[in-house]
């Protein structure tokens, strides 16, 4: 399906070409799914989309197969059992998708411990659009269920989405109630529910929520309890889980100066998805959010006597080159602990940055430029900010065009040294910078985490 060119984000009445594919794979692939919810979600642009899909059992490992074809990466979902999160990222529109698949229903909050048994019913009565979709009744049933047990609340778009589905249901109204009152009996009748619906009085509704929540432990009171405990133990164990098994991945960029790291680096580390680190690797103080008071106090001294030839001077000298030897080790030692939480680190310059200058003559100067290398962790990725001198000179005004022109071939040449060196235009806007920086880094955080190498992540 293809869809004319959108202007306005927020303003469209079609799914995005990204998202329209989505749903082609899986009924290319005859995939037996329902959305359960968020339809006209999906006709908007708002840099993220959240579909929720019903999936029918054996049919999980097909639909993972299909989506990794679409770059999505499945995200752990370690004490979230029943359900799996698939993420890629839409770089046309710089949307991040997210799909939230579950195989039954369950519900429940904080921990979905009650399960439902409405699961094969609303996928074999579905209504078929461009998107499956849960019949009137059936959505009615899961939305009320899900507003009451999980969120605890009813959100505007859910009151007015209750309210259509009420009007759709009218002509069916003597096979509603005991469909359900099936799962809401005898707390909440389907009268009750209507009425209360009808004349937007839902803290009548929320009202029986804990009576409702007690009515369906009773029905299941071992069950439910030994989901709870899996769950929170599960989310206990994550931090490990990711050390062991989903390791964060580093970026480092580089470029001339004027080049836009610092707003490339704070637009990753604001982003929904990726919340990245960004560690500085380079010698500006001013720049430096980690700098040790040592090295501050050594970098004066240094100052106040510039120029100066004596012993003393050497030894501060001696003395600040340990300082910040020792600050490269402990930022190294903070990558290396998001890493191992599973977070995306962001290197604002790196040792490559060196490189660019001819290399050490002096035994001691390689000597040095080793101990600085030797505990930083090899980024994943390189990016390279790639502009014309001029343009670099026109934004902050440093240096010369043609100074600046130079290091801009001197970092192109990197390309032969560095093999996951990959280069975006900065000349672009900021946001086309950012989405073409987005997009290779998820690609190579798929590559990594790549789903044909199968699934770890536990069933809870």
């Amino acid at each position: 399906m293809r869809t004319e060119a959108l202007t306005d984000k927020n303003q469209i009445d079609a799914p995005s070409d990204f998202v329209a594919s989505v749903f082609a794979a899986l009924a290319d692939d005859a995939i037996s799914y329902v959305l359960l919810r968020g339809y006209d979600e999906l006709l908007t642009s708002s840099g993220f989309l959240e579909i929720d899909l019903l999936v029918k059992p054996d049919h999980l490992d097909l639909l993972r197969r299909t989506v990794a074809e679409l770059s999505f990466v499945e995200w752990p979902a370690w004490g979230h059992w029943p359900h799996h999160f698939f993420l890629a990222f839409d770089s046309e529109r710089g949307d991040w998708i997210k799909l939230d698949v579950v195989t039954e229903l369950m519900y429940g909050r904080p921990i979905r411990r009650f399960r439902v048994d409405l699961a094969e019913a609303c996928l074999q009565q579905r209504r078929s659009d461009w998107v499956y979709r849960l019949a009137p009744l059936h959505e009615f049933a899961t939305l009320l269920l899900h507003c009451l047990l999980d969120k605890g609340q009813f959100r505007k778009n859910h009151q007015g989405r209750l309210l259509e589905l009420l009007g759709l249901m009218e002509s069916e109204n003597g096979a509603v109630g005991p469909v359900i009152e099936k799962y809401t009996a005898p707390v909440l009748f389907w009268e009750a529910i209507r009425q209360a619906a009808a004349r937007g009085d839902w803290d009548a509704l929320l009202a029986k929520r804990q009576q409702l929540a007690r009515r369906f432990f009773r029905q299941q009171p071992l069950a439910s309890l030994w989901r709870i405990v899996c769950a929170r133990v599960m989310r206990l164990l994550r931090a490990p889980a990711f050390a062991l098994f989903r390791r964060g991945i580093s970026v480092a960029l580089l470029a001339p100066d004027g080049a836009g790291k610092s707003t490339l680096t704070m637009a990753l580390a604001q982003d929904r998805i990726l919340k990245a680190r960004g560690v500085y690797m380079g010698g500006n103080l001013a720049a430096n959010a980690f700098t040790l008071p040592t090295t501050r106090f050594l970098h004066q001294r240094l100052q106040a006597k510039n120029g100066m030839k004596s012993k003393a001077n050497k030894i501060v000298q001696g003395l600040n080159f340990c300082s910040r030897l020792v600050e490269q080790w402990l930022r190294a030692a903070i990558a290396h602990f998001h890493l191992g939480r599973g977070r995306f680190v962001v290197f604002d310059r790196y040792i490559f940055d060196s490189w660019v200058n001819p290399k050490p003559r002096t035994l001691w100067k390689r000597a040095r430029r080793i101990l600085f290398e030797a505990v930083l962790p090899a980024p994943d990725l390189v990016i390279l900010l790639d502009a014309p001198g001029e343009v670099l000179f026109a934004r902050k005004g440093e240096h010369t065009p043609e100074w600046l022109e130079e290091q801009r071939r001197r970092y192109l040449r990197l390309r032969t040294r560095l093999p996951n060196l990959r280069v975006i235009d900065a000349a672009l806007p900021a946001e086309m910078v950012r989405r073409q920086a987005i997009a290779m880094i998820w690609k190579q955080y798929q590559l990594k985490h790549n789903l044909k190498n199968g699934n770890r992540d536990a069933r809870y």
